[in-house]
């Protein structure tokens, strides 16, 4: 099984085949393909050194990171905190989908802020995709408060999750009241 530290739930999302070493790009090519590919790929979500980190040339016998332990550990703690994640067992993409619905563009700057390969890789690609099914989210819901003006009926109809995951959209709500 495919171990995971938080963090890297979102490296596997931007990596575009660079690395710190061939052997890393080697196995990190691996494993992201597995991940994008197999469906139901099944992981364990780790608060320490994963299957990414066993092939990373910092990484030591001793330490997780022997040459960026507290910016690494603040990308993880970062990520638990966005997220609400434990350690335990996922479907990687149910994980994937569930992070990616409340992924912001802001958020991604807080959590990779420091990370090297966040200007080199597909990161910044994806947090603008991201932001514009947000952004398109939000507009059809401006549309249906319109469609629907009185507000109160339309918001028992969603579900709290739906509320909690638009909550964001109330930007946009609140001028149309």
């Amino acid at each position: 099984m495919i171990r995971l530290r938080p963090h890297h739930l979102l490296c596997t999302q931007g990596y575009s085949g660079k690395g710190y070493s061939t052997e890393f790009v080697q196995n990190m090519s691996a494993i992201v393909h597995s991940l994008r590919n197999v469906p139901g790929t099944r992981i364990r979500l780790v608060f320490g050194s994963d299957s990414l980190c066993a092939h990373c040339p910092h990484h030591t016998a001793w330490t997780t990171c022997a040459k960026h332990r507290k910016k690494v550990s603040r990308f993880d703690r970062k990520t638990v905190e966005y997220f609400d994640l434990h350690e335990g067992e996922y479907v990687y993409q149910d994980l994937i989908r569930a992070i990616d619905a409340q992924m912001t563009p802001a958020m991604l700057e807080d959590i990779c802020r420091g990370c090297a390969w966040y200007p080199v890789s597909a990161c910044k690609r994806i947090s603008a995709e991201n932001e514009m099914r947000h952004t398109e989210r939000c507009a059809s819901e401006a549309v249906e408060k319109l469609r629907f003006p009185n507000s109160l009926s339309l918001e028992t109809t969603l579900s709290s999750e739906s509320r909690r995951k638009n909550a964001s959209c109330g930007h946009i709500f609140s001028s149309l009241v």
